[in-house]
Protein backbone atom coordinates (compact mmCIF):
# COMPACT_ATOMS: atom_id res chain seq x y z
CA UNK A 1 0.00 0.00 0.00
CA UNK A 2 1.56 3.28 -1.05
CA UNK A 3 1.37 6.16 1.39
CA UNK A 4 1.77 9.91 0.92
CA UNK A 5 4.37 9.82 -1.83
CA UNK A 6 7.72 8.98 -0.28
CA UNK A 7 6.80 6.32 2.24
CA UNK A 8 5.00 3.00 2.20
CA UNK A 9 2.99 1.48 5.05
CA UNK A 10 4.20 -2.07 5.60
CA UNK A 11 3.17 -4.82 7.96
CA UNK A 12 6.08 -6.78 9.39
CA UNK A 13 5.60 -10.53 8.76
CA UNK A 14 7.38 -11.45 12.03
CA UNK A 15 5.68 -9.19 14.55
CA UNK A 16 2.56 -8.13 12.63
CA UNK A 17 3.36 -4.46 13.42
CA UNK A 18 2.84 -1.56 11.06
CA UNK A 19 5.81 0.54 10.02
CA UNK A 20 6.83 3.16 7.49
CA UNK A 21 9.54 2.38 4.97
CA UNK A 22 10.84 4.58 2.18
CA UNK A 23 9.03 3.93 -1.09
CA UNK A 24 11.57 3.68 -3.93
CA UNK A 25 9.25 1.80 -6.25
CA UNK A 26 8.19 4.86 -8.23
CA UNK A 27 9.95 6.27 -11.29
CA UNK A 28 11.67 8.91 -9.14
CA UNK A 29 14.88 8.76 -7.17
CA UNK A 30 15.48 10.97 -4.12
CA UNK A 31 16.48 14.46 -5.25
CA UNK A 32 15.17 14.01 -8.80
CA UNK A 33 11.87 15.82 -8.81
CA UNK A 34 10.10 14.25 -5.87
CA UNK A 35 10.44 16.36 -2.72
CA UNK A 36 11.92 14.66 0.28
CA UNK A 37 10.01 14.48 3.54
CA UNK A 38 12.03 17.36 5.03
CA UNK A 39 11.19 19.54 2.00
CA UNK A 40 7.50 18.73 2.43
CA UNK A 41 7.67 19.67 6.10
CA UNK A 42 9.37 22.99 5.26
CA UNK A 43 6.76 23.80 2.61
CA UNK A 44 4.00 22.86 5.02
CA UNK A 45 5.52 25.11 7.66
CA UNK A 46 5.71 28.16 5.39
CA UNK A 47 2.14 27.71 4.19
CA UNK A 48 0.96 27.08 7.75
CA UNK A 49 2.71 30.23 9.01
CA UNK A 50 1.04 32.29 6.28
CA UNK A 51 -2.37 30.76 6.99
CA UNK A 52 -2.20 31.14 10.75
CA UNK A 53 -0.81 34.66 10.45
CA UNK A 54 -3.61 35.77 8.14
CA UNK A 55 -6.17 34.08 10.35
CA UNK A 56 -4.78 35.81 13.45
CA UNK A 57 -4.56 39.20 11.71
CA UNK A 58 -8.16 38.94 10.48
CA UNK A 59 -9.43 37.75 13.86
CA UNK A 60 -7.58 40.51 15.68
CA UNK A 61 -8.98 43.18 13.35
CA UNK A 62 -12.53 41.87 13.73
CA UNK A 63 -12.33 41.59 17.52
CA UNK A 64 -10.65 45.01 17.82
CA UNK A 65 -13.52 46.62 15.89
CA UNK A 66 -16.15 44.79 17.98
CA UNK A 67 -14.53 45.75 21.28
CA UNK A 68 -14.11 49.34 20.13
CA UNK A 69 -17.81 49.60 19.21
CA UNK A 70 -18.87 48.06 22.53
CA UNK A 71 -16.63 50.38 24.58
CA UNK A 72 -17.71 53.40 22.59
CA UNK A 73 -16.52 53.93 19.06
CA UNK A 74 -13.48 56.19 18.84
CA UNK A 75 -13.80 56.45 15.06
CA UNK A 76 -16.84 56.64 12.81
CA UNK A 77 -19.10 53.61 12.76
CA UNK A 78 -18.74 52.88 9.04
CA UNK A 79 -14.97 52.54 9.47
CA UNK A 80 -15.42 50.13 12.38
CA UNK A 81 -17.84 48.03 10.33
CA UNK A 82 -15.47 47.94 7.37
CA UNK A 83 -12.59 46.84 9.61
CA UNK A 84 -14.78 43.98 10.87
CA UNK A 85 -15.91 43.03 7.35
CA UNK A 86 -12.40 43.00 5.93
CA UNK A 87 -11.16 41.11 8.99
CA UNK A 88 -13.73 38.38 8.35
CA UNK A 89 -12.79 38.39 4.67
CA UNK A 90 -9.12 37.88 5.62
CA UNK A 91 -10.06 34.97 7.89
CA UNK A 92 -11.94 33.38 5.00
CA UNK A 93 -9.11 34.11 2.57
CA UNK A 94 -6.62 32.44 4.90
CA UNK A 95 -8.45 29.15 4.35
CA UNK A 96 -8.35 29.75 0.60
CA UNK A 97 -4.60 30.37 0.79
CA UNK A 98 -4.09 27.16 2.75
CA UNK A 99 -5.80 24.98 0.16
CA UNK A 100 -4.14 26.97 -2.66
CA UNK A 101 -7.47 27.93 -4.20
CA UNK A 102 -7.02 30.03 -7.36
CA UNK A 103 -7.50 33.66 -6.42
CA UNK A 104 -7.26 32.97 -2.68
CA UNK A 105 -4.03 34.89 -2.29
CA UNK A 106 -5.46 37.81 -4.29
CA UNK A 107 -8.45 37.97 -1.92
CA UNK A 108 -6.10 37.90 1.08
CA UNK A 109 -3.92 40.67 -0.37
CA UNK A 110 -6.96 42.83 -1.10
CA UNK A 111 -8.31 42.33 2.42
CA UNK A 112 -4.93 43.26 3.93
CA UNK A 113 -4.69 46.35 1.70
CA UNK A 114 -8.17 47.40 2.79
CA UNK A 115 -7.24 46.91 6.45
CA UNK A 116 -4.09 48.96 5.85
CA UNK A 117 -6.12 51.79 4.30
CA UNK A 118 -8.51 51.73 7.24
CA UNK A 119 -5.51 51.81 9.59
CA UNK A 120 -4.40 55.05 7.92
CA UNK A 121 -7.90 56.43 8.53
CA UNK A 122 -7.86 55.26 12.15
CA UNK A 123 -4.39 56.69 12.77
CA UNK A 124 -5.51 60.05 11.43
CA UNK A 125 -8.46 60.12 13.86
CA UNK A 126 -6.55 58.82 16.87
CA UNK A 127 -3.26 60.59 16.07
CA UNK A 128 -1.48 57.25 16.50
CA UNK A 129 1.42 58.09 14.22
CA UNK A 130 3.29 56.02 11.70
CA UNK A 131 4.49 53.07 13.79
CA UNK A 132 1.26 50.97 13.77
CA UNK A 133 0.92 51.43 10.02
CA UNK A 134 4.49 50.33 9.35
CA UNK A 135 4.03 47.34 11.65
CA UNK A 136 0.91 46.18 9.80
CA UNK A 137 2.59 46.70 6.43
CA UNK A 138 5.61 44.62 7.46
CA UNK A 139 3.31 41.89 8.76
CA UNK A 140 1.31 41.89 5.51
CA UNK A 141 4.46 41.68 3.36
CA UNK A 142 5.77 38.83 5.50
CA UNK A 143 2.51 36.87 5.27
CA UNK A 144 2.21 37.34 1.51
CA UNK A 145 5.86 36.32 1.09
CA UNK A 146 5.26 33.14 3.08
CA UNK A 147 2.15 32.33 1.06
CA UNK A 148 3.92 32.93 -2.26
CA UNK A 149 6.89 30.79 -1.18
CA UNK A 150 4.55 28.00 -0.12
CA UNK A 151 2.52 28.14 -3.32
CA UNK A 152 5.60 28.32 -5.55
CA UNK A 153 7.17 25.25 -3.97
CA UNK A 154 3.97 23.20 -4.25
CA UNK A 155 3.31 23.75 -7.96
CA UNK A 156 3.21 20.59 -10.05
CA UNK A 157 6.38 20.12 -12.05
CA UNK A 158 8.52 22.28 -9.76
CA UNK A 159 11.60 20.20 -9.13
CA UNK A 160 13.20 20.29 -5.73
CA UNK A 161 16.93 19.68 -5.58
CA UNK A 162 18.26 18.53 -2.30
Amino acid sequence: MTGFGCFRLDRSPDTDELGLTEDRSGPWRPGEGRPTLSTRVQILSVLTVATLGMFAYGTYSTLWAAVDVIRGARIVLWAELLVAIFGVLLVLASAFVRVRMPGGLAVAISAMLALQALEVHTAAHLEAGLVPQVGRAVLAFFLVGCAVAGEENRRPGNRQRG
